[in-house]
């Protein structure tokens, strides 16, 4: 228990990542595929650059430390094989954010590591390509960017959780955009660069790009956590959310539909490959999530999987044959009716 017990003792100074964390890894997700991916120290955001090569910000307070602590972010390779520490220690460096095209650090390829530093400021740094740094923002006041995206225009928008509000940085200048009645846990932007923004309490907002409020959804207790949006396949373009061991999706009208039960706790991400990765901090894993039934492993249930089914059916408590194992959608051993009704409830079609 030493470990959970220092992390929550912790929770107080870093405040976004302990609601998220309650649901085991042991649990299993029905109609989905769990397994891990990396095995990580103290994980807690994730970013991916284009080619599935993962960056993870990290939290010292899992090992024992404080939140501040200076420590290496995590670098994971495409296929999950090879896991280094990346750049130099950085104080609490638990915001990454791949900056593909280098509009907020000048250097394409670089990564972004934001957070409090030492004594009482925060900062966000870019660690370039050969590994050395430079800073990009440093203030004062501990305002700790603890979620970090990049809009279609090359604006940098970032959480700062302390403050209520969200920043954005655009020509080397950053200030706040709008204030929230509540600590922001976590942000995603969609395609028209709409902010969507969430509390721990499961308030929900959008903003429009300029800052102006366009919805806010009431309190959801337990229905609100890390959000993202899907890129496409199974989990199309929606926005997601994982919270007290449930997967959810939200809709345009701020409603959220329960998926899944037995879904870990922790920073969501979607990889360039549309599988779902989750950052688990109390494990010290990084998880990838599909759906089960899909047997061409294209991160979507179409025509393709229901004919794999059809091959495969073994019917009632008759062990389905090997190699068959990918269409067992309640995972009973055999494939039967229950895993067709299963299916034709996830069925997304090809894309």
């Amino acid at each position: 228990m030493m470990r959970r017990d220092s992390y929550m003792g912790t929770m107080a100074v870093s405040g976004i990542f302990l609601a998220w964390s309650a649901a085991a890894l042991a649990q299993t997700m029905p109609g989905f595929k769990v397994e891990t991916y990396a095995t990580v120290t103290d994980p807690v955001r994730l970013s991916f650059a284009p080619d599935g090569t993962l960056y993870v910000g990290r939290e010292n307070a899992g090992s024992g430390g404080d939140p501040v602590d200076a420590v290496r972010i995590h670098r994971i390779s495409p296929d999950g094989t090879v896991v280094d520490q990346y750049g130099p220690q950085i104080d609490d460096p638990d915001a990454v954010l791949f900056d593909v095209d280098g509009h907020i650090s000048s250097v394409p390829g670089s990564v972004l590591v934001g957070g409090n530093r030492a004594p009482g400021g925060a900062r966000i740094t870019a660690i370039y390509p050969d590994e050395t740094t430079g800073i990009v923002h440093d203030w004062g006041t501990a305002l700790n960017p603890t979620e970090m995206k990049v809009d279609t225009t090359g604006r940098l928008v970032f959480t700062s959780y302390p403050l209520k509000q969200v920043w954005v940085s655009e020509d080397g200048t950053a200030g706040a955009l709008f204030t929230v009645t509540a600590e922001p846990s976590s942000l995603a932007l969609d395609t028209a660069d709409n902010i969507y923004t969430v509390a721990n309490d499961g308030t929900l907002w959008k903003h429009d790009a300029q800052g102006i409020q366009d919805q806010e959804w009431p309190v959801a207790p337990n229905t609100a956590g890390s959000i993202e949006f899907g890129r496409g396949g199974f989990f199309g373009g929606s926005l997601w959310t994982q919270r007290g061991g449930n997967l959810y999706r939200i809709d345009a009208n701020g409603n959220r539909a329960l998926v899944a039960s037995g879904c870990p706790g922790g920073d969501l991400a979607f990889g360039p490959d549309r599988a779902l990765y989750i950052a688990v901090f109390d494990s010290d894993e990084i998880v990838r999530v599909t759906p089960l039934g899909d047997c061409d492993e294209d991160i979507d249930l179409d025509l393709a999987d229901f004919s794999s089914m059809v091959g495969c059916v073994s019917g009632p408590d008759q062990p389905s044959a090997p190699g068959c194992e990918c269409s067992d959608m309640d995972q009973d051993g055999d494939i039967d009716l229950a895993d067709f009704a299963m299916f034709q409830v996830m069925f997304s079609g090809d894309g």
